[in-house]
C-alpha cells in the first residue's frame, strides 16, 4: 500500500477516496479517527485523514489523478455519464460512487 493524499479533513479524504473509486483505483482512508482528537493533537501529516491506495502498480494514476484534483483540473472520464446500480437497478448520476437507494458500491465493472 502506498499514500496518495494528505487531506485537510475527513469529508476531503472522501471525496478524494470517491474519485480514486470511480477510477478503478481501490484506497483506504487512515487516520480519520484522529480527526476528533484535534486541538490535542498536532495537525501533522501523522494526525491528518490520509488516502492509501490497494494496488501499487496503479501508483502513478493515483498521483496523476490527485494532482489534477488539487489544481482543479480534473477532467470526467469514467464517471461523466449516469450508471445503473449492480445490486437495485436504479439509474444514479455520474457523480456519486454509491446508490443513494440501496447504498452498493459502484463497481468499476459498470462504470462507462
Amino acid at each position: 500500500m502506498k499514500q496518495v493524499y494528505i487531506a485537510d479533513d475527513p469529508a476531503d479524504a472522501h471525496l478524494v477516496a470517491g474519485i480514486l473509486d470511480q477510477f478503478g483505483i481501490s484506497c483506504e482512508i487512515r487516520g480519520e479517527d484522529l480527526w476528533s482528537a484535534r486541538g490535542q493533537l498536532p495537525l501533522t501529516a501523522d494526525t491528518l485523514p490520509t488516502v492509501w491506495i490497494a494496488d501499487d502498480g496503479k501508483y502513478e494514476k493515483a498521483i496523476e489523478l490527485v494532482k489534477q484534483f488539487e489544481s482543479g483540473t480534473l477532467i470526467a472520464g469514467k464517471g461523466d455519464s449516469p450508471w445503473t446500480c449492480p445490486n437495485c437497478g436504479e439509474e444514479v448520476e455520474a457523480q456519486f460512487t454509491n446508490c443513494w437507494k440501496c447504498g452498493a458500491n459502484r463497481s468499476a465493472e459498470t462504470q462507462t
